[in-house]
């Protein structure tokens, strides 16, 4: 059977709306925890850098 979101969603017309709404709610997720991760090791780094410098 399929594995994509036609495959997961709920069979009924709604289902490929469903299907479409959580695939931008995870895309939006996955981008905010990446910026969240780049921010965390930039603060990290800056911090490691400091420590050394100084």
């Amino acid at each position: 059977m399929g594995l994509g979101p036609a495959g997961v969603a709920p069979r009924s017309h709604a289902g490929v709306g469903w299907g479409a709404l959580w695939d931008s709610v995870c895309t939006v997720a996955l981008m905010v925890v990446m910026a969240i991760s780049a921010v965390v090791v930039g603060v990290v780094v800056v911090g490691v850098m400091a420590g050394y410098i100084s």
